[in-house]
């Protein structure tokens, strides 16, 4: 009987092929890859047509809520395009009506960039001119807001915030003809809680005051740097007398964290805190550096903003304390500058009168 020599095992068990390497062998490889491909493009699709429809919801429920709070918000049109790229919304005629606050805003349009990678941030613009209707306060009028170039940033998270940026501003009182003019101005708001309700930074420079104003310090301010921190309490619904008397009461404050502003020959950098008295007028304390401080206190004793006498004596008693800096340049004065009964002093001098401020309803 023949015998067969016995088989040589197998020194490399063979192993079974994973979806993987079914996929991707051979000739097999460019469907596959398409199948990828289509099956990639078609999530995608979806998720962005979702993102485009719950942009729209986004935008119906900022409506809403801007409605429960008394501000009135209208729009003509609203699309979104741009697939597969960035969403691109387009809000036609859109206009905010404030009612306890006494103010309208209208935009003829407003351009926002929604990218599906980066959904919490918005950017954007404004299509000009934009018209601001003040209806109560100290600054009544119809304001017409232009630039040469505006953009916006709004990133929506627990503390939402919204930067802007515009070059050539140029905002005027329709009724009056003044005009405001800033080469650029940036501001950034943010919404916040508990102690810190909401903080404004603003900078702006290239600044030119209308000429009606008659400013003692001249007509143009080179930079302004600010900083404001609101707490205590939530801000006020409106620039009324319930609404602020509401909001003092409360323990509302603006903590002023960065001031500084070149206008003229003054320079002047500072922080401290103002509220409101029981009269509705501006009360706080400062602790400021000035530069130029004569030559602004001779403008404004040429005006007859300051009486000569207090002019003299504030000149000899900031002079006793003023000081050259380190590294040298003009000499310096640090000095406590406090509002109240609507006097404005400066260290121990009580420099000037303030105007009053009528506020609506009082």
């Amino acid at each position: 009987m023949a015998q067969h020599p016995p088989s040589t095992p197998e020194r490399f068990p063979k192993k079974s092929r994973t979806v993987f390497e079914t996929l991707f062998t051979g000739r097999r490889l460019p469907i596959s890859l398409l199948v990828l491909l289509a099956i990639g493009a078609g999530a995608y699709s979806a998720w962005w047509f979702w993102l485009a429809g719950e942009a729209r919801a986004r935008f119906e429920s900022w409506v809403e809520a801007e409605q429960a709070e008394g501000r009135n918000v209208s729009y003509e049109n609203y699309t979104v395009s741009g697939f597969p790229g960035p969403l691109v919304i387009y809000v036609d005629t859109l206009r905010i009506d404030h009612i306890p606050g006494g103010w309208t805003l209208s935009m003829p349009a407003v351009d926002v960039t929604l990218k599906p990678w980066k959904f919490n941030i918005l950017t954007g613009s404004v299509r000009g001119p934009a018209n601001l209707s003040v209806r109560t306060g100290p600054a009544t009028g119809v304001y017409q807001l232009r630039m040469t170039q505006n953009t916006f940033r709004a990133v929506i998270r627990r503390a939402a915030s919204l930067d802007l940026a515009f070059q050539g501003v140029d905002i005027q009182n329709l009724g009056t003809g003044e005009t405001l003019r800033a080469d650029n101005l940036t501001t950034s708001l943010t919404r916040g809680s508990v102690p810190i309700y909401a903080t404004l930074e603003l900078e702006a420079n290239g600044i030119t005051l209308p000429a009606t104003l008659n400013a003692a310090l001249g007509d143009e301010v080179k930079s302004l740097q600010l900083r404001i921190d609101a707490s205590g309490a939530d801000l006020p619904s409106g620039l009324n007398a319930n609404s602020l008397e509401a909001w003092r009461v409360n323990g509302g404050a603006f903590d002023v964290t960065n001031l500084s502003i070149i206008h003229g020959p003054l320079g002047m950098k500072g922080a401290g805190t103002f509220a409101l008295d029981g009269n509705l007028q501006p009360v706080g304390a400062f602790t400021a550096k000035i530069t130029g401080y004569n030559a602004a206190i001779d403008a404004l004793s040429r005006i007859k903003a300051i009486p000569p006498g207090n002019a003299a004596i504030a000149k000899i008693v900031l002079g006793a304390i003023a000081k050259v800096p380190n590294g040298g340049g003009p000499k310096m004065i640090e000095v406590p500058l406090t509002a109240q009964d609507r006097y404005l002093s400066v260290g121990p001098v009580q420099l000037l009168r303030l105007p009053r401020i009528v506020w609506p309803d009082r």
